[in-house]
């Protein structure tokens, strides 16, 4: 059986038992061969190497970049350009899971939006930031205990139709009811019903409580007939809780007569 040779390189695989005196010429040759593959400097990329003789030298030959870290400034990915003349400045790691479709405004993966996916126990920040930016939450899935806002913050208060720096405040019920015969609610807002405890006598119970009794029952009407002598507000010894309150309106004249109110108003500031 004569010599062979390797499929790739054509190295000569010595005949068993009939190369006694020639196989060490022949395994020398093949490492010469094997050795000719490789220069004595860094292997070029043609050849299959990283023609670097360190990692930075090697991902810049190979047009490869360097995990993202905060504050380094990308401008290319395996030679394409992502954002022609600018950067990608101060991004963080990417974590898996993370879909980044656009940074600085520029298109990455053509339009969408950003999703950041969070686990129950993931903390961090998620800053928006730019005269145009909207970050818009799904109130089905942020809870109270993970959203927080300034209640006095400028947004809000413009949303609120609310101006200056004096700070805004919550109203926590109101209602307007019709306080002659059988007592009917026209509008509210955590009010759950109206109680009539009798002419010109009404309690207005709240479908939430309040946070304590410490609030602000501010109380307007009219009495129905006629405005003339029209009195009202909060009844003395009355119901004064944080589940509800009770009101009078009446007259003046008459020893201070109790008559039904239409319209009676009642807000509840805290």
């Amino acid at each position: 059986m004569a010599d062979t040779t390797t499929t790739n390189l054509s190295l000569t695989k010595p005949e068993v038992g009939a190369s006694t005196d020639t196989w060490g010429g022949k395994i020398n040759a093949n490492l010469d061969a094997i050795s000719a593959l490789f220069p004595s400097n860094d292997l070029a990329v043609a050849n299959g190497g990283t023609g670097g003789s360190d990692a930075a030298t090697a991902r810049t030959n190979l047009g490869s970049q360097e995990t993202l870290v905060s504050g380094t400034n990308i401008k290319t990915l395996n030679s394409t350009s992502l954002l022609g003349s600018g950067n990608i400045a101060a991004q963080a790691t990417l974590v898996s899971g993370t879909n980044i479709k656009t940074v600085n405004s520029t298109s990455l993966l053509g339009s969408g939006d950003i999703v950041v996916g969070l686990s129950d126990g993931d903390k961090g920040d998620i800053t928006v930031s730019g005269s145009g930016a909207t970050f818009t939450i799904d109130n089905t899935v942020v809870t109270d205990a993970k959203l927080n806002l300034s209640a006095n913050a400028s947004n809000i208060k413009t949303a609120l139709n609310a101006t200056g720096s004096a700070p805004i405040y919550a109203c926590r019920a109101w209602v307007n009811f019709n306080g002659t015969g059988a007592v009917a609610i026209r509008a509210s807002g955590n009010v759950s019903s109206i109680t009539d405890n009798g002419t010109g006598n009404y309690t207005v119970n709240f479908a939430t409580a309040v946070p304590d009794a410490n609030y602000v029952a501010s109380i307007s009407g009219a009495r129905g007939t006629s405005n003339d002598d029209f009195r009202c507000g909060i009844k003395f010894g009355g119901t004064y809780s944080t589940s509800a309150v009770q009101i009078f309106t009446g007259v003046a004249s008459s020893g201070g007569t109790y008559v039904d109110g239409n319209p009676v108003n009642v807000s509840i500031f805290r």
